[in-house]
């Protein structure tokens, strides 16, 4: 099952990016973003990437990857989910709130080696809302507050929540 939904979720990644490409060489105007993620959990950093596509001046949606380190008694793994962000502008800033769902594969280590730990897939709600300030039409930095939620299994409810400093890229 989680091979099915790794080979799902790239051959999405392959067929927007190729999609975005293809109207960018025919003088869609659509603007396309790249975002850079890094944040602070008790087991270490946080890294992730978000690919974010809009449909309108006011919205976009995207794909969304993040990166959870392992330690004892913390709960770790990978998230892959799809994502719709409406933009609220006012100047040079830039809030967003971003429903999105999706997929944590994870590994919850109860001490300080695998022998004892579980690993499982959950599937569940994310919520992501943060504050950019764009320094120029391609580059944005800001900060975002992101939660992770599982609707199946245990654990339940709130699953992850961190804090991230963000930087987007237009591509």
């Amino acid at each position: 099952m989680k091979r099915f939904s790794y080979s799902i979720i790239i051959l999405l990644l392959v067929s927007w990016s190729t999609d975005g490409y293809s109207q960018r060489r025919r003088g869609s105007k659509t603007p396309q973003f790249l975002y850079g993620y890094l944040g602070t959990t008790a087991a270490g950093a946080v890294i992730g990437a978000e690919y974010e596509r809009f449909s309108k001046k006011s919205h976009g949606w995207g794909i969304s990857f993040r990166h959870f380190p392992y330690a004892a008694g913390t709960l770790g793994g990978m998230q892959l989910g799809v994502f719709l962000r409406p933009h609220f502008r006012r100047g040079s800033w830039d809030l967003h709130i971003t429903p999105g769902f999706g997929i944590f594969n994870h590994t919850l280590q109860t001490n300080n080696d695998f022998v004892s730990s579980t690993a499982g897939t959950l599937l569940g709600p994310m919520l992501n809302q943060g504050i950019l300030y764009s320094y120029s039409k391609n580059f944005t930095v800001g900060f975002n507050h992101e939660h992770y939620y599982n609707w199946f299994g245990s654990p339940g409810g709130t699953i992850m929540s961190v804090g991230t400093v963000s930087m987007r890229f237009r591509i």
